[in-house]
This record gives C-alpha cells, structure tokens and sequence, in this order.
C-alpha cells in the first residue's frame, strides 16, 4: 500500500494497519517520516535553512506523537524557537 490519502486513525498508518506500507513520507512537526518496503521508518529533522538531517532510523514504525516528541525536542534543543518554515520571498512564516 503506498502512501494512502484516507486515514481512519490520527497516526502513522494507512487505512488498513495490517497492511504493510510500500512507501511512506508524511511531514510532522519539525520534519518527515519516511519508509521504503524493506527498509526501517527515517525521522527527519529538518533544519531552518530546510536541510533535512536523518536524526533516527528505526526498525519499527512510531507512533505519530513519539515521531513528534522527538523532532520537536531536537529541534528545540539544537534551535530553539528559531526553526520554524520561513519564506524569505514573503519575510514571515508559512
């Protein structure tokens, strides 16, 4: 199953959770998570300047609020309150 828009529970999983998940991306607070069939789940910290970083690869999927608690505490531990998606065209947050 890739990716699925419908979503019958609030965490990271299609509609279906028995089903294993082919691919997988969906931005959280502070960055991504990421599966290929066959690899682990990526936590992605996305940096201010929106490099991405890979912080942790596990072997099983997270919860989506572990997922969050994790980026968002290296996020504010490295940046503070300075990481948040700026658009400089613009000059404020999205």
């Amino acid at each position: 199953m890739m990716n699925p828009s419908f979503v019958e529970t609030y965490d990271l999983c299609g509609p279906l959770e028995d089903y294993d998940q082919v691919f997988f991306l969906k931005r959280v607070s502070k960055g991504w998570v990421h599966r290929v069939h066959g690899h682990g789940w990526h936590l992605f910290l996305e940096k201010p300047d929106q490099a991405l970083e890979l912080l942790v690869l596990q072997p099983e999927r997270p919860k989506l609020g572990e997922a969050s608690r994790i980026l968002r505490g290296e996020s504010f531990k490295r940046f503070g309150i300075f990481n948040d998606r700026w658009s400089q065209g613009f000059g404020a947050r999205l």
